[in-house]
């Protein structure tokens, strides 16, 4: 509790954003766009700092069913789709097996980086590849039943929440698809900034600013996380030995070198 607790603020502020937004567009629709902005920005930091210590923080096995469906819906996307991409993520860790690599890879190993806009905007496109090797993985005996029939469950209720939503007023439905969109293309640029594809550059960069790890949980500590992906944000310390980012991550990201 202690350790995911305090991270319940992000999902809190991009559900009250977002709700605002959709009550505030026909009198304010300024206020309304400044809202819905407000949401997109928070369910990257629900996804990067809350969802993702979930993940750290309980076992597959572990994890309540009810849990599982209310993170899906924080998130726009199955929860435990995303925890076996996050596991890829480590394991692989930007490599060429990595689903969320910032590089692209040849036949004979080469790579160049991605295209920095295609990279974020394209993020569907990255996902369907992804959702592809979990069915390889699946049918290869490497994922559990139990994870593979929670995960199916997810998609379902995903689908029928959405059609809920549409049921009683199609604008908040297509406001909850834009909003994950629109969320997941900054989830993407994060993660960018995360891992500039460089040459000579470790796989990923921390940015040690105290007043950002402060207001975000050490968030910008990414380096540091994949020496040690079991420790809890509060434990985590800067460590000098891992490069370092100029910016925050999502602003490093626009300020790659060479990745259009």
């Amino acid at each position: 509790m202690k350790r995911l607790l305090p991270l319940a603020v992000f999902p809190s502020v991009q559900i009250a954003a977002f709700v605002g937004a959709g009550l505030t567009w026909r009198e304010t629709p300024w206020l309304a766009a400044g809202l819905f902005a407000l949401a997109v920005l928070a369910l990257d930091l629900t996804v990067h700092i809350f969802l993702h210590e979930c993940i750290h923080a309980t076992r597959p096995e572990g994890m309540p069913w009810a849990g599982c469906f209310a993170l899906t819906l924080a998130g726009g996307l199955p929860f435990d789709g995303y925890r076996l991409h996050h596991y890829n993520h480590h394991k692989n860790d930007n490599g060429p097996g990595d689903w969320s690599t910032t590089w692209t890879w040849d036949a004979a190993g080469g790579r160049r980086p991605r295209r920095r806009i295609a990279y974020v905007l394209g993020w569907p496109a990255s996902l369907a590849r992804a959702r592809a090797a979990v069915r390889a993985e699946a049918k290869a005996g490497l994922i559990s039943a139990g994870l593979q029939r929670r995960l199916r469950f997810e998609k379902i209720l995903l689908v029928l929440a959405i059609a809920g939503i549409a049921a009683a007023d199609w604008r908040w439905a297509l406001g909850y698809v834009a909003m994950t969109y629109g969320g997941w293309a900054l989830v993407s640029l994060h993660n960018f900034g995360q891992h500039l594809p460089i040459e000579g550059q470790e796989a990923a960069t921390s940015f040690e600013s105290r007043l950002y790890n402060a207001l975000l949980f050490n968030n910008g500590l990414h380096a540091e996380h994949h020496a040690e992906p079991a420790k809890p944000w509060f434990e985590m310390t800067p460590d000098p030995a891992h490069p370092r980012a100029r910016a925050p991550h999502l602003v490093a990201a626009f300020r790659a070198v060479g990745s259009r």
